[in-house]
């Protein structure tokens, strides 16, 4: 998109975020023209976007990791150990032991390594 063709409902997107700043609408036609300074806004808004993401990320991080620190485990958890997630009855619980290494009618659902933060991180089974 080329800075001419500024379309009303993207600068109006882009100023929304800054409804505190008393922006009347002078203002906005007035950028509308101000392409360098428009640039700017753009990027500031970039940001604000990716930040915006970067803390829905973390959120959902910690949501995960409150589920998965309160999964049902019969061992202790120890860092640097691997623990396997599984179904039984509708409910879940971590092992030690892989899904290879013995015959169960359970349902495996992931792999996780327990770090020394004591975060569980997902792992790929190769």
């Amino acid at each position: 998109m080329s800075l001419s063709n500024i379309s009303k409902t993207h600068l109006n997107e882009l100023m929304k975020q800054s409804n505190d700043l008393n922006i009347n609408h002078n203002i906005i036609e007035n950028l509308k023209s101000d392409q360098v300074n428009y640039a700017k806004l753009k990027l500031i808004y970039n940001q604000m976007e990716y930040l915006k993401n970067q803390a829905l990320e973390i959120i959902n991080d910690s949501e995960d990791q409150t589920y998965l620190q309160n999964v049902a485990c019969n061992c202790k958890k120890v860092s640097g150990n691997y623990y396997y997630l599984y179904i039984k009855n509708h409910e879940p619980f971590f092992s030690l032991i892989g899904p290879d290494e013995w015959n169960h009618n359970y349902i495996f659902k992931d792999k996780y390594y327990y770090d020394y933060d004591k975060l569980f991180v997902k792992n790929e089974i190769n």
